[in-house]
Parts: structure tokens; sequence; C-alpha cells
């Protein structure tokens, strides 16, 4: 395995560890979402309130969908633009080399 295959493994591993860890913030919200909700009442949730998370659920997925499409359609057509957060200190800033 040469350097450049290895460099385009290690970037789509990147990529795939980014997704993950954001599907587990997501996931992480709504567990602590459900769980103060349940601590607060003590009881089971009612219908409307159970209407309104799984609201709450549906916009949670769809911002992520969101996120990963603008993260592809930036990673085809502006491949820098990570490094360009590394530089701003962004929150995806990956490492060089």
């Amino acid at each position: 395995m040469d350097a450049a295959s290895f460099a385009i493994m290690m970037d789509s591993f990147d990529q795939l560890l980014q997704v993950f860890c954001a599907l587990g913030i997501f996931g992480l919200l709504i567990f602590f979402i459900l769980s103060i909700v349940k601590i607060r009442t003590g009881q089971r949730l009612n219908k409307q309130d159970a209407a309104a998370m799984q609201e709450m659920v549906m916009r949670l997925q769809q911002m992520d969908s969101r996120m990963a499409t603008l993260e592809k359609i930036l990673d085809a057509e502006v491949p820098e633009w990570r490094g360009n957060l590394d530089n701003a200190g962004g929150v995806y800033a990956r490492q060089a080399g």
C-alpha cells in the first residue's frame, strides 16, 4: 500500500468517524431529553408529549441528514474546506498530513 492510497483510506475513515460522532451526539441528546422529561414527570410521557418528542427526533434526523449532505457537497466542490476550518479553529478540523 503506497502513501497516496493510505491517505485516501484515512480520509475516508475520518469522514466515517465524523458521521458516527454526529449520530452519537444526536442519540445522546435524545437520550438526555427523554431522561429529563421522565425524571421531572415521574411517569411515562402522555400522548401529546410523546408526539412532540417524536417530532423532535424526526427534525434531528432531518438535520443530521442535511448536515451529511452539505458535507458531501462541500467535499466535492471545495475539498480544502475542512482545512479552512482548521485555520479558523473549527470543530471538524482534521489533522494535516
